[in-house]
C-alpha cells in the first residue's frame, strides 16, 4: 500500500518538474528524472537498505511485523515505500524552489577533506553556493510525515525530531556513497578477486590421485 501511493506522488511530481523546467531552471527535468532515479532505485542505495531493514529485524523493530522472512518483506518495503515518498517529494520541492540535489563528489585528495565535503552536502549544494538546501528537509520530512499517516503511528514532537534526524542520516549515507562509492566497489572487487583466486589455488594444491578418488565416489553413490 505505501509503494503504491509512493509511486502515484511521484507521478505526480513528474509534470511539475517538467514545468520547472520549461521555466528555465536548473538542473533539468531530464538530470532530476535520473537523479531521482538512480537515488531511490540505486544498487547501492538497495544495498545500503537492506542492511538497514535487516538492523531493524534483529531488533525488531517495530515488534509486530516478527522476524521471519514477511517481517523482512514488510520493513523492506515500508523503508522503500517511505524512500519513494520522501525523494519524490523532495525532488518536487527542489523544483519549485531551483534548487539542486545531486550528490558530487569532491575533488580533494585528504580524507579529512573529503569527509568534510561528505558533511557539507548532506545538507546544502555539493558546489558550496547554497549552505541549506530548505529541499533536503522539507521534503523529506512531508514524506515521512505522509507514511507515518499511513501506518497510524501518530504524530508527536519525539516522532517528528526522530524523523528529521534519520531523515539527516539519510541525506549523509547518500553523500558518502557519492563521495567513496568508487573506492568501495573497487575495494568490493579486489577482495572477490582474493577470494577466488585462492579458492583457485587450493583447489591446484590438492593431488590428482585425490579428486579421482573424490570423483570416482560420487559415481558410486549415484
Amino acid at each position: 500500500m505505501i509503494v503504491s501511493v509512493s509511486l502515484l506522488l511521484c507521478l505526480l511530481c513528474l509534470p511539475l518538474l517538467a514545468l520547472a523546467e520549461d521555466s528555465g531552471s536548473a538542473p533539468s527535468f531530464e538530470q532530476q528524472r535520473r537523479e531521482f532515479v538512480r537515488r531511490t532505485f540505486g544498487a547501492e542505495r538497495l544495498l545500503f537498505m537492506a542492511v538497514d531493514t535487516s538492523l531493524d529485524q534483529v531488533l525488531g523493530e517495530p515488534c509486530e511485523w516478527g522476524r521471519g522472512a514477511p517481517g523482512f518483506g514488510q520493513r523492506y518495503s515500508d523503508r522503500l515505500g517511505r524512500r519513494i515518498a520522501r525523494n519524490g517529494i523532495s525532488f518536487l520541492t527542489a523544483a519549485a524552489l531551483g534548487e539542486d540535489l545531486r550528490y558530487r563528489p569532491s575533488r580533494e585528495t585528504g580524507l579529512l577533506r573529503r569527509f568534510r565535503h561528505v558533511l557539507w552536502q548532506s545538507v546544502g549544494s555539493a558546489d558550496g553556493s547554497r549552505p541549506f538546501l530548505i529541499s533536503r528537509f522539507t521534503g523529506s520530512l512531508a514524506g515521512d510525515v505522509a507514511t507515518t499517516a499511513w501506518r497510524n503511528d501518530g504524530l508527536t514532537t519525539g516522532r517528528i525530531g526522530g524523523r528529521l534526524a534519520w531523515t539527516y542520516m539519510t541525506h549523509l549515507e547518500d553523500s558518502f556513497v557519492a563521495e567513496f562509492g568508487p573506492e568501495l566497489k573497487a575495494f568490493g572487487r579486489r577482495t572477490m578477486a582474493r577470494v577466488f583466486t585462492r579458492r583457485r589455488r587450493a583447489t591446484a594444491t590438492v593431488p590428482a590421485s585425490t579428486r579421482n578418488i573424490a570423483i570416482e565416489g560420487v559415481r558410486r553413490d549415484k
